[in-house]
């Protein structure tokens, strides 16, 4: 299964969100300019299965 963590990063930034440091474990901090407010982003996404 792939992982779409870069995708998801392009996203976060065409979004004018921030990334601000590394969390715990694989987890990233970033800054929504939306709701002015930090966020963790996991560093392991993956696809959801749909069927």
């Amino acid at each position: 299964m792939a992982e779409y963590e870069k995708k998801v990063r392009e996203i976060l930034r065409r979004n004018d969100c921030v990334f601000v440091r590394q969390g715990k474990g694989d987890h990233e901090i970033w800054h929504s300019p939306i709701n002015n407010r930090n966020f963790p982003v996991d560093k392991k996404i993956k696809e959801a299965l749909i069927k």
